[in-house]
C-alpha cells in the first residue's frame, strides 16, 4: 500500500507541472470539469486523467516497481500499459525485473513484446537467456544465434550471447564468437569474458594472459584482478595469488572473504606472521578472528593463534571457549601452568565450558604439585555435576598419586558401578586392583573390559602379559599382545609384553626382535624391560648383550637390584 501511494504522489506531481494533462477532450486541453446541475451543486470537482496521463501514470509505476522489485505492481502497471501500445523499452525494462525475481510471468512478458517487436535486441536476448536458464539450451542458443545472423551488425547482441553462454557454462561457444571480434572491440570487459571462457575449457594460462591485457588496458579493473587471483590460487600460485588479492584489497573493495584467503594462503606458504598481518586489519571482527585463530591451530600456529585469541578476548562478544583454548596453549604449549589458571578462572561456572575448564584445572594443579587442592577442588564438584564420570576418575587419580590407595579403590568402585560403560574407569578400576596385589581380581576385570571395548589397548596388554608371566594360555596371550601392538606400535611396553609371551613360548628369535623394538620405542628408561631384554639375549647365546642389558637395568636402580647382581656374576 506504502509504494502504490508513493507512486500516485509521484504521478500527481508530474501531473500537475503540466496542466494540458489535467484536461480531458479530445484536444488534450479543453475543460473536463463535470458539469453542475441544480440538483449536484454539494459535490465536489473530479478531475480523470485521459489515456495519454494513464500512460505516462503506468510507466512511471512500472519504472518505480521494476527497481524495487515489487511484482504486483509491475504486472498491473504492464497491463495497464498494454491497453495502449507499449514501448519495447517497457516490455524489455517489466521482463529483465521479472526474469531476475524468477517470476513465470517473464517468459508470457518476454513473448508479448516479441509479437509486437520481433527485432528488438533486449526483447531477443531476454528470451534466449530465458530459454538457457530454464534448461532449454539448444532452444535458447538457436534463437540468439539466428538473432545475431539476422543482425551482424549489433556487435552488444553478440557479446550479450556470449556473457549468457559464460553464464550458462557453454564456454566453447561463449570462446568461438569472442574470438571472432575485431581486435578495436576487445574492450577490458570482453578480455575478461574471453578469459572466463577459456578458464572454463581448461586453458589457464591463455586465460591469464587475456585478464593481464585487460588489467593493462585498465589497471584498476576490480573484477579482472578477482579473475585472476582465482586462476593463481586455482593452480597453486600463491605468491602472485597473493599479490593480485592485495591489489584488490587497495583499491579498499576488500572483503572478510578476501582478507581470510589472505590469510589462508600466507599459511600455505608457511609465513605465519604475515598471516597475522592480514588479521590485523579485522582485528576488531570477533568472527573474522576467531576463523583465523581456527586456521592457524589447524597449521599447528599455536603462538599466532594465542596472539588473535588474546585479542579477541578483549571484545565485549568474545565466546567464552576462548579462555579454555587460551589456557590449553599457555598449559600445553607454553609450559605456563599460572597463565593458564589464570585464563581457566574467566571460564565461568554454569556453563558447559566449565566442567572442561575444571579437569584442565585439576591437571595445572596436580603438575604443580599441588595435589590436596586439586582433590579438594574436584571432590566440591561431584554434586554440581554428578554424571561426570570424568571428574570421578581425576579424583581417584590423585587419591592415588597421594598414596591413599584405599580411598581411589573405594572411590573406583563405586564409580566403575555407577557408570559402567565408562572404558577408563573401568581400566582404572583394574589397575588399581592389580595394585592392591589382587591379581585375580583385575583380570577378571580386565576380561569385563575387553566386553566393553574389544580393542582397549590397556586392557589386551593387561590379560596378555598376565598370562605370559604365568605362564599359562600363552597362545591366547600372543594373540592379545599382536593385536595390541598393531593398534598401538608406538607403545614400547607393549612390545616388550609380546617378547615376553614369545620369549615364554620358546620362540627366541620372535622375541628378540620384539625386545629390540620396545626398547626404540620408549622402553629404554625401564629396568624390567632392560632385564628381559638381557633374558632373551641369554637364550640365544648372546652374552655380552645379556650383561649389557642388565648392566642397564642395574643402573636404574630397581627394587629387585640382588636379583640382577646374581645374573651378572653368573655370566
Amino acid at each position: 500500500m506504502m509504494r502504490k501511494q508513493a507512486f500516485f504522489l509521484l504521478a500527481a506531481a508530474l501531473l500537475a507541472a503540466s496542466p494540458c494533462l489535467l484536461l480531458l477532450g479530445c484536444g488534450g486541453c479543453s475543460s473536463t470539469k463535470a458539469v453542475k446541475t441544480e440538483n449536484d451543486s454539494a459535490k465536489p470537482s473530479v478531475w480523470q486523467l485521459n489515456e495519454g496521463a494513464q500512460q505516462i501514470y503506468a510507466q512511471l509505476a512500472l519504472s518505480q516497481a521494476a527497481q524495487q522489485q515489487d511484482i504486483p505492481l509491475l504486472l498491473e502497471s504492464i497491463a495497464l500499459l498494454e491497453k495502449g501500445k507499449p514501448s519495447a523499452a517497457s516490455y524489455g525494462e517489466a521482463a529483465t525485473a521479472l526474469a531476475d525475481a524468477n517470476v513465470p510471468e517473464a517468459l508470457d512478458i518476454i513473448k508479448k513484446g516479441l509479437a509486437l517487436y520481433p527485432e528488438d535486441a533486449l526483447l531477443n536476448l531476454l528470451f534466449g537467456e530465458y530459454l538457457l536458464r530454464h534448461n532449454a539450451v539448444a532452444e535458447g542458443t538457436a534463437h540468439m544465434n539466428q538473432y545475431i545472423l539476422r543482425h551482424p551488425e549489433n556487435k552488444e547482441a553478440r557479446l550479450e550471447l556470449a556473457l549468457v553462454l559464460n553464464k550458462n557454462e557453454r564456454f566453447a561457444e561463449a570462446e568461438n564468437i569472442l574470438r571472432a571480434l575485431a581486435a578495436k572491440d576487445r574492450t577490458p570487459f570482453v578480455e575478461l569474458q574471453y578469459a572466463k571462457a577459456l578458464a572454463g575449457m581448461g586453458k589457464q594460462e591463455q586465460a591469464i594472459q587475456h585478464l593481464h591485457k585487460a588489467l593493462k588496458a585498465a589497471p584498476e579493473y576490480v573484477e579482472a584482478m578477482a579473475e585472476l587471483a582465482t586462476l593463481y590460487d586455482k593452480q597453486g600460485q600463491w605468491q602472485q595469488a597473493r599479490s593480485m588479492y592485495e591489489k584488490i584489497r587497495d583499491t579498499g573493495t576488500g572483503t572478510p572473504a578476501l582478507f581470510l584467503r589472505l590469510v589462508q594462503i600466507s599459511l600455505l606458504l608457511r609465513e605465519p606472521e604475515k598471516a597475522l598481518s592480514y588479521a590485523a586489519a579485522l582485528e576488531n571482527d570477533t568472527a573474522f578472528s576467531l576463523r583465523v585463530a581456527g586456521l592457524l591451530l589447524e597449521n599447528g600456529y599455536m603462538p599466532q593463534a594465542e596472539q588473535v585469541l588474546a585479542t579477541v578476548a578483549g571484545h565485549a562478544d568474545a565466546p567464552r571457549e576462548i579462555f579454555l583454548d587460551l589456557a590449553r596453549i599457555a598449559y600445553l604449549e607454553r609450559h605456563n601452568p599460572q597463565e593458564s589458571l589464570r585464563w581457566l578462572e574467566k571460564v565461568p561456572q554454569g556453563t558447559k565450558e566449565y566442567e572442561e575448564a575444571l579437569l584442565l584445572h585439576l591437571q595445572v594443579l596436580f603438575d604443580l604439585d599441588q595435589k590436596n587442592q586439586a582433590l579438594a577442588l574436584a571432590q566440591k564438584h561431584f554434586e554440581t555435576y554428578p554424571q561426570a564420570g570424568s571428574l570421578r576418575e581425576a579424583a581417584i587419580r590423585i587419591l592415588a598419586a597421594l598414596d591413599r590407595k584405599p580411598e581411589a579403590l573405594a572411590l573406583a568402585r563405586k564409580a566403575a558401578q555407577q557408570w559402567a560403560d565408562n572404558v577408563p574407569l573401568q581400566v582404572l578400576l583394574g589397575t588399581l586392583l592389580d595394585d592392591a596385589g589382587d591379581q585375580q581380581a583385575a583380570l577378571t576385570h580386565m576380561e569385563k573390559v575387553l566386553t566393553l571395548s574389544p580393542n582397549n589397548v590397556q586392557a589386551l596388554n593387561y590379560i596378555g602379559y598376565t598370562l605370559a608371566v604365568q605362564g599359562r594360555d600363552l597362545d591366547r596371550a600372543l594373540d592379545l599382545l599382536e593385536k595390541a601392538v598393531s593398534l598401538a606400535p608406538q607403545k614400547g611396553y607393549i612390545w616388550d609384553s609380546l617378547a615376553w609371551a614369545q620369549f615364554k613360548a620358546k620362540k627366541h628369535t620372535a622375541a628378540w626382535v620384539s625386545i629390540q623394538r620396545s626398547v626404540k620405542e620408549g622402553g629404554a628408561d625401564e629396568a624390567e624391560i632392560w632385564e628381559h631384554y638381557g633374558d632373551i639375549a641369554l637364550a640365544l647365546g648372546k652374552k655380552d648383550d645379556a650383561r649389557k642389558a642388565y648392566q642397564q637395568a642395574r643402573e636404574l636402580n630397581p627394587a629387585n637390584a640382588a636379583a640382577l647382581d646374581a645374573k651378572l656374576s653368573a655370566l
